[in-house]
Parts: structure tokens; C-alpha cells; sequence
């Protein structure tokens, strides 16, 4: 109890301390959180203009998608027996998403 009392007492004379002197006279200790703490991974490339990183994009399979040189093609289905509401919410997801086709499910 009374060293919670004695670290309360000293936070309290730092921030004084602060307010009359400025942030300079007690300077706040750093934060731990979880990304200053992560430890720097060297396969994570940064550099935008990496030739080798530029070729993998180039032959990615998916790279149409990204540079929306196609357009996805969404199929959209519901369980076997769908029921009432569920039908205004596939409008109102189908008028939301361009090229998207709804299948009913039946016994498929």
C-alpha cells in the first residue's frame, strides 16, 4: 500500500513538474506497445523500386485484379432453404457489387 502511494505521489510531482517547466524538465518514459516492440523482420522488403519485387508482381495471378485490368467475377449462393428478409439482403447486396450472380442452392 504504501509504495503505491510513493509512486502516485512521485507521478503527481512529475507532472507538476511538467506543467511549469515543460515537457523537457521530466520527460515521459517510452511505450511499450506491440509495434515498437516487434523485431525488425529482413525478409519484409520497403523499397517500392526492388527490380525483384516489381518481376514477382508482374507474374502474380492475381495482379489483374489489383490493377482492375479485369473484373471479378462473385457467385453468391444461401443455404438450402433460405427464408423471406434474406432475399432483401441479397438485393441490396447485389445492387452493392458489380458483376455478381446468385445461384440458388437447392440440392446442388
Amino acid at each position: 500500500m504504501e509504495t503505491r502511494m510513493t509512486t502516485k505521489i512521485e507521478r503527481l510531482k512529475k507532472k507538476k513538474l511538467r506543467e511549469e517547466h515543460g515537457e523537457e524538465a521530466a520527460p515521459k518514459g517510452e511505450v511499450k506497445t506491440i509495434e515498437s516492440m516487434r523485431v525488425k523482420d529482413d525478409t519484409i522488403c520497403d523499397d517500392p523500386d526492388d527490380e525483384e519485387l516489381k518481376r514477382e508482381q508482374d507474374i502474380d495471378e492475381f495482379a489483374p485484379y489489383f490493377n482492375i485490368e479485369t473484373n471479378p467475377k462473385i457467385l453468391m449462393t444461401t443455404n438450402r432453404r433460405p427464408k423471406g428478409k434474406l432475399f432483401d439482403f441479397l438485393k441490396e447486396i447485389k445492387s452493392s457489387f458489380p458483376n455478381i450472380e446468385y445461384y440458388e442452392r437447392k440440392n446442388f
